[in-house]
């Protein structure tokens, strides 16, 4: 009655202008946004004037202006904060600038009910672990959409996903399985005023758990969690089976009326998807579970074990063979064989545990170049599941022509190197090329690239600087790739070629008086600054260190003459050239 007569003597206030008209087409509440969304059509024969919204909560407390607009006419739609209040009275005054006649609207109710009906019918967990979702739409008739949310452990999530009105299920876009187990789902239905049920019927989907499987016995423990949202009386929980990938063909394997389940299914022997499938007696609707894998079939083997190469150590002298393998969890060990030529079979010399990982190595001792290795798969029933192709060891040598002593030694070497190896086997399809490498002042150099199984290196190299060795090695290239991603390559052991001293040394040398000439060694261009000898007694105590000569006096002090007997030195040999030769041997000391 107060509000009555407030608005009475308003309207008395009022002079009626004609042609004036504030009048309501609707107004309601947006519950997501927590606005009120208001349409009202404004006519007027002035162009100046002013339109106030007055508002007011149900619990009381007076009307007061909740929003205001000028010169805005016809159809004028608004959006009002709510205040977080559900239920509005509202009314409207138009005022004409150009007279300064107000016109007021009717009182109108905000509108604040919400769709009914809407409820879920069934929630399912799909192949790749998304949710799909069924459910009865509402009987209300103004429906603008339903949106789909999940529960999370801090409250309701936000949507996870928009529906049309065309649709009565939805394959949510979100993988929600994983391995977090059940997910709860509840829905929403809108009107186009946004006007909300909120999240109502919350459906849990079922989560079924691989506790633990015995391959080898194939048995399998399982643990489902309850379907939430019908009536638990009338559910019938039952696992099923399939064959097929894609699960379109499903098969009763046993109940599953407790949370657990014991599952022997050695009579069966294949592979197979299982997941729970629940019914509700009541309505008839169905869920299913996510899918769980049991490779319980006799090809419990491996696709792909491959022998992608062998490489020589050059600091222990060892041999890694490296090799690839899918479905390493299959695989409990693997055996490593060595093919005995004189008896003609394989021969396990080492077992290596398996790595999660496609590629697997191991590094062995006392191989020698020609050595055929492979590999064998043992999983953990004892079942051999694999075998390789057949890996070798390549083993290099190198040869020179005219090979004599001394000078001419060096002057066979400088001019050309003959290298051989043992061709490497067994890829695929076979080896594309042998690249040849090596390595002088530290530093490995490609030299060429071949098919066959010899090079002769006949670069000269008299003129470039070499300490004391040229290294050697050879390394097999794999034409084209049997594993994806992983070209195979072998490596030779390395094989150093020294130089020996151009010049000659004495082996012995009488000493009695100061005119007996001394142990010397005598070269052209030496540079006697960067040179020295140094003598040592048998028992490797040092005699004498200096110039590249010996009187047989300790430290060249012929008053300090050394008894008679073997002697050993070692000497640097310094060229102007810049080459460098170390010498070594023995001397004996002989006296008149």
């Amino acid at each position: 009655m107060r509000y009555l007569l407030f608005y009475l003597i308003l309207v008395g206030n009022v002079q009626l202008a004609l042609g004036d008209r504030v009048k309501w087409i609707r107004a309601c509440l947006d519950d997501r946004n927590n606005t009120i969304n208001v349409s009202m059509e404004v006519r007027i024969d002035c162009d100046s004037f002013e339109v106030l919204v007055f508002g007011e909560k149900l619990l009381g407390g007076g009307f007061s202006v909740i929003d205001s607009f000028v010169d805005l006419g016809g159809t004028v739609e608004r959006s009002i904060g709510a205040e977080s209040a559900k239920d509005w009275k509202l009314y409207a005054v138009l005022r004409n600038k150009c007279d300064g006649v107000r016109t007021v609207s009717a009182v109108i109710n905000v509108d604040n009910a919400a769709p009914e009906g809407v409820a879920i019918d069934s929630v399912s967990v799909g192949r790749a672990g998304n949710v799909v979702v069924g459910w009865r739409q509402s009987i209300s008739k103004d429906i603008s959409e339903y949106v789909l949310y999940s529960d999370s452990k801090g409250g309701l999530s936000k949507a996870l996903d928009t529906v049309g009105l065309g649709l009565y299920y939805e394959t949510t876009g979100d993988t929600l399985m994983g391995t977090s187990g059940a997910k709860t789902i509840r829905i929403a239905a809108f009107d186009s005023c946004g006007i909300g049920t909120g999240p109502v019927d919350p459906h849990s989907t079922v989560f079924l758990e691989l506790v633990d499987a015995d391959y080898c016995d194939r048995t399998v423990n399982l643990k489902r969690t309850n379907y939430e949202g019908w009536k638990k009386d009338s559910l019938v929980y039952r696992l099923v089976y399939t064959l097929d990938t894609g699960g379109t063909a499903w098969k009763e394997l046993q109940d599953f009326s407790y949370n657990d389940l014991f599952l022997d299914l050695r009579s069966m022997k294949i592979n197979m998807y299982v997941k729970v499938q629940v019914k509700d007696k009541l309505t008839g609707f169905t869920s299913s579970s996510n899918v769980v894998f049991l490779a319980f079939g006799d090809d419990r083997i491996l696709d792909t074990l491959y022998v992608t190469g062998t490489s020589f150590l050059s600091v222990n002298g060892g041999t890694v063979l490296q090799w690839s393998s899918n479905r390493t969890t299959l695989v409990e060990r693997f055996d490593i064989e060595l093919y005995n030529n004189a008896k003609k079979e394989w021969n396990r010399i080492k077992t290596k545990r398996a790595v999660f990982s496609a590629r697997q190595s191991d590094t062995l001792v006392g191989l020698e170049g020609g050595d055929a290795l492979r590999v064998r798969a043992i999983s953990d029933c004892g079942d051999m599941i694999g075998i390789s192709n057949v890996g070798s060891v390549m083993g290099l040598d190198a040869k020179w022509v005219n090979a004599g002593e001394g000078a001419m030694v060096n002057a066979s070497i400088e001019r050309e190197r003959n290298l051989r190896w043992n061709g490497y086997r067994d890829y695929a399809l076979g080896v594309e090329r042998y690249d040849v490498l090596r390595q002088m002042d530290g530093n490995w150099v490609h030299v060429a690239s071949v098919t066959d199984t010899f090079y002769k290196d006949m670069e000269l190299l008299t003129d470039m600087k070499v300490d004391t060795f040229i290294r050697y090695r050879v390394m097999a290239i794999e034409r084209d790739s049997f594993v994806a991603s992983w070209r195979g390559k072998a490596v030779s052991n390395t094989i150093e070629i020294a130089f020996v001293f151009h010049g000659a040394t004495p082996n012995a040398f009488f000493v009695g008086g100061t005119d007996d000439p001394p142990f010397s060694i005598a070269v052209e261009g030496l540079d006697s600054t960067n040179s020295y000898l140094s003598v040592y007694n048998r028992w490797g105590e040092e005699i004498m260190n200096g110039d590249l000569y010996w009187n047989g006096g300790k430290g060249n002090d012929l008053n300090k003459r050394c008894a008679e007997g073997m002697y050993f030195f070692v000497a640097k040999v310094a060229l102007r050239t810049k080459e460098v030769r170390m010498v070594s041997g023995s001397i004996m000391l002989l006296s008149w």
